[in-house]
């Protein structure tokens, strides 16, 4: 997960490389791992900004990359 993570990132953020200083990932299951039903999961991304505030962009989706994809998007969408 965690390669495949950096590589998204990487991917989709880099064009924002020299205004980007770090990011930072959480994902979260919000149902846990014991109760059934419809998964929710949670990714939220932390961009930190040169000389700027941190921006951040959460989006949740049935799958870890769905999740990872979709706050990817928007954090790409701010940073524009």
């Amino acid at each position: 997960m965690h390669e495949h993570l950096e590589s998204v990132v990487t991917e989709v953020l880099g064009q924002f490389g020299n205004r980007i200083t770090c990011v930072e990932a959480y994902l979260t299951d919000a149902n846990g791992a014991t109760q059934a039903g419809a998964k929710a999961i949670y990714c939220t991304l932390e961009a930190r900004l040169v000389e700027h505030e941190p921006v951040v962009a959460r989006h949740h989706a049935v799958t870890a990359q769905q999740a990872i994809h979709g706050a990817l998007r928007k954090l790409g969408c701010v940073l524009a």
